[in-house]
């Protein structure tokens, strides 16, 4: 059975960032990273991510480019303006030339509204020389949609949300990166190991860099809806995927944290319902 989902078609923007060239994105970037970390300082609100259980062992990619792995290319920074201005800073990832999933708090939130503009740069990184590098330029989201459980009821079971870009180029661009929704059952999942990727605050400025989990954690509990980790998420981890270990396999999609490390932290699984509905869902 198909999810019923809401959702909106964005505003058409008058800018081409698949034209702006390479220094243009690298600017747009830090502005937009230094307008977020001025308005984080301006709030009281803690994060919606932030929890570190034991060493924080997350590993930092460079030098990303069409050659590199299926997952560098395919993990997309999101950069989100929501309809009351607030700006936030989330991960999405390709499943098919023109679909980024991502988390429906990236997406819809109850007191910020939906997202009305989101800029998706897929295998954004730090050079090693340090450099910020956008190696496929970036799009605008051209209509976003979530489960209506998540935004009538704010409901984690349905916390994911699927971007569609207007064109295909960026896709193009990246060496036709896609990664795998996988609906696991739980005797599939067992005891292997998995791998979250994704764009924690956690290098210096501008603090949005791309990482992977180096060590790979086994899933602490499962449920019909969530999968309980022990993987290190901070804000900005919102919407990465939780891949089986060196494939391209998406088991769940990283949602939110709990404040005790006993509990783990939460990622929305691609459940059968899911996966079909992302897979059916067609814009325009």
């Amino acid at each position: 059975m198909l999810i019923n989902l809401s959702g909106n078609k964005l505003p058409i923007q008058t800018q081409e960032p698949l034209s702006w060239s390479e220094n243009e994105h690298i600017k747009d970037f830090k502005n937009f990273i230094s307008s977020y970390i001025e308005q984080e300082k301006n709030t009281t609100n803690e994060p919606t991510e932030r929890l570190i259980c034991g060493e924080d062992d997350r590993e930092e990619v460079h030098d990303v480019d069409v050659n590199s792995s299926i997952l560098s290319r395919a993990t997309c920074h999101l950069a989100i303006t929501f309809d009351d201005g607030t700006l936030a800073a989330g991960t999405g990832f390709f499943i098919a030339p023109r679909k980024v999933v991502t988390a429906g708090h990236c997406l819809y939130d109850k007191e910020k509204g939906y997202a009305k503009k989101i800029i998706v740069r897929p295998g954004l990184n730090r050079r090693s020389n340090g450099d910020i590098d956008p190696p496929f330029l970036g799009d605008f989201a051209g209509d976003i949609r979530v489960p209506e459980n998540w935004e009538k009821h704010n409901d984690h079971n349905y916390d994911w949300g699927l971007i569609t870009l207007a064109k295909e180029d960026l896709y193009d661009r990246a060496g036709k990166p896609s990664l795998q929704l996988w609906a696991a059952t739980n005797d599939e999942i067992g005891d292997k190991l998995f791998t979250l990727w994704g764009y924690p605050d956690k290098c210096d400025f501008p603090n949005q860099c791309l990482f992977f989990s180096k060590k790979p954690e086994q899933i602490k509990e499962i449920t019909p809806h969530i999968i309980y980790s022990k993987h290190d998420i901070t804000s900005g981890n919102s919407g990465g995927p939780l891949v089986l270990n060196e494939d391209i396999k998406v088991l769940a999609i990283c949602s939110h944290s709990y404040n005790n490390c006993d509990d783990g932290n939460g990622f929305t699984r691609i459940t059968d319902n899911v996966k079909s509905t992302i897979e059916n869902y067609n814009w325009p």
